[in-house]
């Protein structure tokens, strides 16, 4: 059953609530607590309050008053401290005893415990702590209403116990959800006011960081991307008027696409994408790379884009001056790794801190070997004295570059010379703080110069025994062809045959010494053809078997399939028989010569027999592989020292008188001609080896009878004209010829030759002429017979080759040639050859 107390109660209720809520609206616009005058004005507003609640109140009997004004007191503690509850205190007290009547005191009380259970309540709450929610509120409403109903005792003559029967359960149940209710409009007000407050002060910090920030800074619309805001830095940076960048498209800036444009504006709006990298255009049309910090933030209602604008061109060419310069180091690096000269860095006390693998490669020490160690004592080879690095030292620590040779050991503990240079290197205050070494292997240089050497030491002899064979043969054509006229009319019983057959030798050693001679000139007659080197070996070992003392034992080691190859056979056999007779020098008290053959269908990547570098030569690699020739002794051997000079012409290790020099320097020229290779490899007291290889062929050999020409010609009646400088040597060739039945003419000039065979009508069968001569040559005669279609055949002559021939201009394959010294029956045969051919 609704009473009027519980009416009356109600509606205290509900203008207590409905105060609360226009109090709650109408202080939106300030905060709260915001100063003690304000809070004084709040606190009688509220003591206001609870008079209106007083003078609407319930009169329970004369004098007696129940209405909300402990909720307005209360709250006012709770909420707004002791300045506004004393004042609302004040106010409600001093109504209260305006109104009198017996409850006076009671209602005095009432308001004074509510206020001080208020503030006490504030008081214990802990600092800082969140507003309290609807269960703390409530909790606080029901103790203060309990003291409330405590106090109701304090009425006088008994009036409580008629009183509190009625407004006991009413107050309560209400009065706390009421206290609760209003405390909540309460915290809800103090949360804006706070919100509000920090809203404000955030605001006012963003306007201050904006205004008076040194970074540009813009402020963007995200919903069309125009700038609604641009600080003065921004101006500055960009070259606008700061009203200019103010409604200007953020496109204008941003030289990417507009749709791309927006795109990071909706990012960073969303926050998905905060920090951007761009190129932003300025007024005068430049471009610069800008970092971008985008972010939204609230103005005035607004979502709005706050974007912070970092140049950052400065960095992007240091990043790109770094990226640069780490290209170059890593190409240096790479450089350096990949140089071909081996490259040693020291610090200034010579320690190896870096070596390349060209180092690796030249001394066998591998990197990890070689740093940390010193190159003294890592490669030193103990060759130089200490002076020889002293000085080195000296002169890197003052600076300066040092280049030198420096002969240094590798990991086998082999020696090697190589050039070295060393180069200071300095930081910007120019203190040294590295050396870097560059070396180069002089190994092969040394090899080459060797051969340079080598080779030029045989020209300048070639020359000489060229110019020596040439004049040679001219006299060894006399003397022999003389002693051979002379042993046909002396008989064999007479004391001057053995005399002259004795000349008749000497002079065919002298022809083969010429031989030799004009191998070294690369003059010798040279008449290539397809060999098969077992069978030459074969024919050439019986001729040996009569050289060979008896302690000296021939073995032939050779190849199944048997080498072929096309080359001189006179030429291959001068080789065997050298280096044969050479062995057999070499072993005194008898031994064991060994000939080999091999055929090698690929060329080979070394000497088979190692031998030393400086001594091989030829660099050919024929595509029919190569035919190997070995001749192996067991005699006394050779020393490192004479091994380097075994091939040099003139060069003999034999007693005066019993060697010549020029059988190995034979071998060689003959092996170097013949675009070959020769090696040697020999110990003292362990014998020798010496290995030729020499271009194959898989021709087919041709058979005798292929080369077999009639050459039964008769001579008689044939005239030949001789044309010969040399009158003792016409003499001589005149008598030969003519005891062959030929008629004979001579003259000593090709001039007197060409008048003859023109003015005077003589035409011979054959013309023998020699190649050198004063004034006409032999050549030049040819040519000017050919020249006027004469069809006499002509045959060559010279001390020197067929090769003189190139030399004048002739094909040597379009004329026939007779080397000088010949004897009797070579150019008997050679003449009928050309007459019948």
């Amino acid at each position: 059953m609704i009473t009027p107390a519980v009416l009356a109660i109600g509606q205290n209720v509900v203008l207590l609530l409905a105060v609360a809520v226009i109090f709650d609206l109408a202080s939106t616009e300030r905060p709260i607590s915001e100063s003690p005058a304000r809070q004084l004005l709040t606190g009688l507003v509220l003591g206001a309050v609870a008079v209106v609640m007083m003078m609407t109140s319930l009169q329970l009997g004369p004098g007696v008053f129940f209405d909300a004004r402990s909720v307005v007191i209360g709250v006012a503690g709770l909420f707004f401290g002791g300045i506004a509850t004393a004042a609302a205190v004040s106010v409600a007290v001093l109504f209260r005893i305006s109104q009198g009547g017996p409850g006076a005191l009671t209602g005095v009380l009432v308001i004074l415990g509510s206020g001080m259970l208020g503030v006490a309540w504030r008081h214990l709450r802990a600092a800082g702590s969140a507003p309290p929610g609807f269960r703390e509120l409530y909790l606080f409403g029901l103790c203060l209403h309990l003291l409330v109903l405590a106090l109701f005792l304090t009425l006088p003559d008994g009036i409580a116990f008629e009183i509190l029967p009625q407004v006991a359960l009413p107050v309560l149940a209400l009065f706390p959800v009421a206290t609760a209710a209003l405390g909540l409009l309460l915290v809800r007000k103090v949360r804006r006011d706070t919100t509000a407050k920090r809203l404000e002060e955030s605001e006012s910090r963003y306007r201050s960081l904006f205004e008076d920030g040194s970074q540009a800074m813009l402020v963007i619309d995200p919903e069309d991307g125009r700038i609604v805001d641009a600080n003065a830095p921004a101006a500055a940076f960009y070259g606008y008027p700061r009203a200019s960048l103010k409604g200007m498209k953020l496109t204008t800036l941003d030289t990417r696409p507009a749709p791309e444009v927006m795109g990071s504006v909706k990012a960073a709006r969303a926050g998905h994408q905060k920090r951007f990298e761009l190129s932003h255009r300025l007024a005068n049309g430049s471009m610069r790379a800008v970092e971008v910090h985008g972010a939204p933030i609230t103005i005035e209602g607004r979502t709005l884009l706050h974007s912070i604008i970092h140049d950052v061109s400065e960095r992007h060419e240091a990043q790109a001056a770094v990226q640069i310069r780490d290209e170059a180091l890593r190409l240096k690096g790479a450089a350096l790794e990949a140089a071909a000269n081996p490259i040693v860095i020291t610090d200034t006390e010579g320690t190896i801190e870096w070596v390349n693998p060209a180092f690796t490669e030249l001394t066998g020490f591998g990197f990890d070997e070689a740093v940390g160690q010193t190159p003294g004592a890592l490669i030193n080879s103990g060759t130089h004295p200490a002076e020889f690095f002293g000085d080195l030292w000296s002169t890197i620590r003052d600076g300066r570059v040092w280049e030198g040779e420096v002969v240094n050991r590798k990991k086998d503990g082999s020696v090697y010379r190589e050039n070295q240079t060393i180069t200071p290197v300095r930081v910007a205050d120019g203190e040294i703080t590295h050396y870097v070494s560059i070396k180069q292997d002089l190994t092969e240089r040394i090899e080459l110069q060797a051969r340079l050497t080598q080779a030029q030491k045989m020209e300048a002899v070639g020359q000489l025994a060229g110019g020596v064979a040439h004049d040679f043969n001219n006299l060894l054509t006399v003397i022999n062809g003389t002693a051979q006229l002379a042993l046909e009319v002396v008989e064999r019983d007479s004391p001057g045959f053995e005399a002259l057959v004795e000349i008749f030798d000497a002079g065919e050693r002298a022809a083969r010494l010429t031989r030799q001679l004009l191998t070294f000139s690369r003059r010798s007659p040279n008449q290539p053809e397809v060999l098969d080197l077992n069978r030459l070996v074969e024919e050439t070992a019986n001729m040996l078997q009569r050289l060979l003392p008896q302690g000296v034992e021939l073995v032939l080691d050779l190849a199944e399939d048997s080498p072929h190859l096309v080359e001189d056979p006179t030429r291959v056999e001068q080789v065997i028989l050298n280096l044969c007779l050479n062995a057999r020098d070499a072993m005194p008290r008898g031994g064991t010569i060994t000939i080999q053959t091999e055929w090698m269908p690929h060329a080979p990547g070394a000497l088979r027999n190692g031998g030393s570098p400086g001594r091989s030569n030829g660099d050919a690699r024929p595509s029919k592989g190569f035919s190997a020739l070995r001749v192996i002794d067991t005699g006394e051997g050779m020393s490192p020292e004479i091994q380097e000079r075994i091939f040099d012409p003139f060069f003999t290790t034999k007693k005066e008188g019993e060697g010549t020099g020029l059988g190995l320097a034979t071998v060689y020229e003959i092996v170097r001609q013949a675009d070959g290779e020769i090696s040697v490899e020999s110990e003292v007291g362990e014998g020798t080896a010496f290995e030729i290889l020499l271009p194959g062929s898989d021709a087919r050999l041709r058979r005798p009878e292929e080369d077999m020409a009639a050459t039964d010609r008769s001579l008689t009646g044939s005239r030949i004209l001789i044309v010969e400088d040399d009158s003792t040597i016409r003499k001589v060739t005149r008598r030969i010829l003519e005891r062959a039945g030929l008629e004979v003419t001579d003259v000593g000039s090709g001039d007197e030759a060409l008048t003859l065979l023109t003015a005077n009508g003589y035409t011979p069968d054959l013309v023998l002429t020699d190649v050198v001569m004063p004034g006409m040559t032999g050549p030049e005669l040819a040519q000017r017979l050919r020249s006027r279609g004469s069809p006499i055949r002509v045959l060559f002559s010279s001390g020197y080759t067929e090769s003189a021939l190139e030399e004048h201009g002739l094909d040597p394959a379009e004329y026939p040639f007779l080397a000088k010294p010949y004897t009797v029956e070579g150019l008997t045969e050679k003449v009928r050859e050309v007459l019948g051919s």
